[in-house]
């Protein structure tokens, strides 16, 4: 015989899935949210780096190829920008350095900025894939445990990883967009540079 249900039971029922419905989209908006502030954040810190870099080295180059600026203040500009770029100018003395081709110059000190910050974009992948695979880990431990045998902290710490992860998987794919963005810059500038020397 057909059991009729009750309506207030049906009701109940309904609105629960409809708010467990809302928390789950809310939580990933959340989570898509927190990795798009934390992506923007990084992404800000990097290009005041890089531009704090650029302006300050062509504040001493404009003393260095300054005619009425002193032998002594040409000097104290060259010394920061060797702290700049210790790589690159450690090995080399005022003397040369002058002696060479500014445009090259340029093209020199540009790259390793931009090899730079490459190789922190790097870090930082490398990075979240390392948290994300703590917490991970950790994840898979307490999904092993019944839910009679799980605390409430470690239900909590279930599903703050849970969290967590969603947010590092978005940061992840925009971290790895900029490196992939990167090197394929680094291609099609090296493939210009080789097109120039040919038709040289």
């Amino acid at each position: 015989m057909y059991k009729r249900q009750n309506p207030y039971v049906l009701a109940v029922a309904g609105v629960t899935a409809l708010g467990y419905a809302i928390f789950k989209l809310a939580t990933q908006a959340t989570a898509s949210e927190k990795a798009l502030a934390a992506h923007n954040k990084r992404v800000a810190e990097m290009r005041e780096w890089s531009d704090g870099m650029r302006s300050q080295t062509e504040e001493m180059l404009g003393v260095l190829q300054d005619e009425n600026k002193s032998t002594l203040q040409k000097v104290e500009a060259y010394k920061k920008l060797q702290e700049l770029y210790p790589n690159e100018l450690k090995n080399l003395s005022l003397q040369k350095f002058l002696l060479m081709d500014m445009v090259e110059v340029n093209k020199m000190l540009s790259k390793s900025i931009d090899d730079r910050t490459m190789a922190q974009q790097r870090a930082t992948v490398n990075s979240i894939e390392e948290e994300m695979a703590k917490n991970s880990k950790r994840i898979s431990q307490l999904d092993k445990k019944s839910w009679i045998d799980t605390s409430f902290p470690e239900a909590l710490e279930l599903r703050r990883l849970r969290k967590r992860n969603e947010q590092l998987k978005i940061e992840h794919a925009k971290a790895v967009e900029i490196v992939v963005q990167g090197l394929k810059a680094v291609s099609y500038t090296h493939l210009r540079a080789h097109e120039t020397r040919h038709d040289l």
